[in-house]
């Protein structure tokens, strides 16, 4: 008996290992907040267990954004109010690869436009730029400071034939209109210690028609191909040529190439230590429009999620080097570097469907509204409905 005893533990110790339990966590609010019904016309963020969100005024030409804590009855706090006389839209919250909360919101229009980007806490809004329009910009943690390349579009004062280059993660991609799926902020950044990479395009804009040489027929940009700007002596480095888009990752750099098949594209990996490139997936389908203003494919660990098929409305991963479909007719997806959330809507409720690296749920959350919306910071969750003018807020498995 006792061997028999000591046989069937052994089995059942020897099946966990073999056969991993695919159990799927339900997730329950830690917290919840009542918020005014003009927060829900705009972004709201967590950020180390205090909720932030905008209420607008005076005919959305100027907002205030508040902190309130998710633990405390302490009433909510104003930290920033903006305004502009050609209107300002209402911010977006950000998580940027120095893990910090930024407020980011475009005002005026044209020439006259720009940007307004405010780093937050519980207690302030810092103020760390005030840039024009459609310049590139990007985090450089290690001086704790926005960088940015200039654009040589504005005003049209480029040199016609010219390259130039840009941060293709651009922190102003994703605006989050109604019609976005995906939802994130680079996770982590193209300025390291020694180089900054970026991709180089050629300047060609059918409008300057000072220049004789211009082509105004043309609006093609080309793009040479990803670079490395030594930060020393500023000196570029073509590494991978022939490519217009890059997503930076943990020690690496992701891009896609076209195939011969139309429509198609493989996704690659270079190793910024080694110098390597590896194929990472083939038959993959992206929006291949270089002047896009949402980037479709993100990391997560060491692996690759992006939207595709029509309009990027269905979410993939890679198996063996192939696109794998994972999900489908999705109101929102986030990631925070670990796991994936995805938001469906239903006719009376909602459901969180968390993801680890290789696509499997771990976790699931049910919302009893069937019009919500999410934020994600390291393993903090809120889903907040206007139809109950709650946030909910969860923790999530990190890993």
């Amino acid at each position: 008996m006792k061997k028999l005893l000591k046989l069937s533990i052994f089995l059942m110790i020897l099946s966990i290992f073999i056969f991993p339990s695919n159990a799927v966590t339900k997730l329950y609010p830690k917290a919840t907040v009542k918020l005014p019904i003009k927060a829900f016309e705009s972004d709201i963020a967590v950020y180390n267990k205090y909720i932030f969100y905008n209420i607008a005024y005076r005919d959305l030409e100027h907002y205030k954004t508040y902190s309130k804590s998710l633990f405390s009855k302490e009433k909510a706090k104003q930290i920033n109010q903006v305004g502009d006389a050609y209107t300002v839209k209402l911010p977006v919250f950000k998580i940027l690869s120095d893990q910090k909360l930024y407020s980011i919101a475009q005002f005026g229009g044209g020439f006259m436009g720009g940007i307004n980007i405010f780093q937050l806490t519980k207690e302030t809004a810092v103020n760390k730029s005030d840039f024009s329009n459609g310049i590139s910009i990007e985090v450089d943690t290690l001086k704790n400071k926005l960088s940015f390349f200039p654009n040589p579009q504005y005003m049209n004062q480029g040199k016609v034939g010219s390259l130039y280059s840009s941060f293709y993660n651009d922190i102003q991609k994703f605006e989050y209109t109604s019609k976005d799926i995906l939802k994130i902020a680079p996770l982590f950044s193209s300025i390291t210690k020694d180089y900054t990479y970026a991709v180089n395009y050629k300047y060609n804009n059918p409008n300057d028609h000072d220049d004789e040489s211009q082509d105004k027929n043309s609006s093609t940009i080309e793009a040479p191909g990803i670079i490395a700007i030594n930060n020393s002596n500023y000196k570029n480095e073509m590494i991978i040529p022939d490519v217009q888009n890059m997503v930076m990752g943990d020690g690496k750099i992701y891009y896609y190439k076209k195939e011969a098949n139309k429509g198609l594209y493989s996704v690659y990996s270079y190793s910024l230590k080694n110098k390597s490139t590896e194929l990472i997936c083939s038959n993959a389908k992206f929006d291949d429009n270089i002047l896009s203003n949402s980037i479709n494919y993100f990391p997560v660990k060491n692996n690759i999620f992006f939207m595709g098929d029509k309009n990027h409305s269905k979410l993939f991963t890679i198996s063996n080097k192939k696109p794998k479909l994972l999900y489908s007719s999705m109101k929102r997806v986030l990631t925070n570097g670990n796991v994936v959330a995805i938001l469906s809507q239903h006719k009376k409720n909602s459901e969180v469907k968390i993801l680890n690296e290789k696509g499997i749920e771990i976790a699931n959350i049910r919302v009893p509204n069937n019009q919500s919306d999410m934020f994600i910071y390291k393993n903090e969750l809120i889903v907040w409905s206007w139809q109950d003018r709650t946030v909910r807020y969860y923790n999530i498995p990190a890993k």
